[in-house]
């Protein structure tokens, strides 16, 4: 008589890992918003409380396009790297992942990769070219915006040019990873100890180049530029709102640039670079200090930490999805065997 081995009961559980996740995406999120309470200024307040609900519906609906085309963008290139994952579970990863922006150089953004790992088997040697792709572009996107954008803005024309130059050095390797195979080789030579590592970064090489190509990049560049034209444009209209005299180009430029230096400087999601650099330049162009101020408030609020809102409130959705994903790839391995 044969025995027949049960597969593995059906469900799902939340594992030690994910529940650290899910109280670091909580703790993160409330010491946040905990800071911005308290260093809010009254008058910001009041701005912000006075503001109709039209408009504050505007500025959340600006940075939840963004938000969209960045979650499409995703599913495009994991698509493009042959990724076996649900649409619905991937957008969810990604959005998820916003609640870890606030990490320095938002390094808690790679959860995304942890949930392709646990629950789809996705290596990481394959999903972290996703991630670097996914920011590069960003990163274009927002140069470019900045670029058409810069007329007014002469004075700091060496700090665009010097923070260009940062993003097309950081573009090499992911334009021409393979060009960087001898390099590997050398710190094997150099460090055979490390051959494993090597080895991984070789296989991290091979996916990035799958994505070279005018295709990929072509075709998730210009919608990535439109959804962070999106978050300008919500700044625009705070802007105009409030009475301040700034045009579109000009508000433009004030965002784009302002998020490229908050990413050059490793900071928690940018914080207090990003918004100092928003203030100054628009004082720069003649805005009340006061008005600058309330509209850096704002405008961060209805973007950064809204987008941090949406992580945190679908992680714990994303953590049962990725557990029950896991579960049934083991119930189906099983049945198999």
């Amino acid at each position: 008589m044969t025995d027949t081995a049960k597969p593995p009961a059906a469900g799902f559980r939340i594992t030690r890992t994910q529940q650290i996740i899910l109280v670091a995406s909580v703790v993160l999120y409330g010491a946040g918003a905990f800071v911005v309470y308290r260093h809010i200024d009254a008058a910001v307040l009041r701005m912000a409380q006075a503001l109709p609900l039209a408009l504050i519906a505007a500025l959340l609906g600006l940075s939840f396009l963004n938000y969209t085309i960045r979650a499409w963008r995703w599913v495009v290139l994991g698509n493009y790297l042959g990724f076996r994952v649900p649409l619905r579970d991937n957008i969810l990863y990604y959005l998820a992942g916003y609640s870890l922006t606030s990490t320095p150089g938002k390094a808690g953004e790679a959860v995304r990769l942890w949930f392709l790992k646990s629950g789809h088997g996705v290596p990481y040697t394959k999903s972290l070219p996703l991630m670097l792709a996914d920011r590069i572009i960003d990163m274009w996107a927002v140069l470019i915006l900045a670029l058409l954008s810069c007329a007014g803005f002469t004075a700091y024309a060496w700090q665009g040019l010097l923070l260009g130059l940062l993003v097309v050095a950081v573009s090499i390797p992911i334009l021409w990873p393979l060009r960087f195979k001898p390099v590997l080789l050398w710190l094997y030579k150099l460090m055979p100890r490390r051959g494993r590592l090597l080895a991984r970064a070789q296989r991290t090489a091979r996916a990035l180049a799958h994505l070279v190509s005018w295709r990929t990049y072509g075709v998730t560049l210009l919608p990535s530029i439109a959804g962070w034209f999106a978050e300008c444009a919500a700044l625009y209209l705070l802007l105009q709102h409030l009475g301040a005299p700034i045009s579109v180009a000009n508000a433009v430029f004030v965002f784009s640039f302002s998020m490229i230096v908050g990413a050059a400087s490793m900071l928690p999601g940018g914080l207090g670079s990003t918004e100092a650099t928003i203030v100054l330049l628009l004082k720069a162009i003649g805005v009340d200090l006061d008005v600058a101020l309330a509209a850096t408030a704002i405008v961060r609020i209805t973007t950064f930490w809204f987008a941090v809102a949406i992580g945190a409130a679908l992680m714990p959705a994303a953590l049962q999805v990725s557990a029950r994903a896991a579960s049934t790839g083991r119930l189906q391995a099983a049945s198999a065997r």
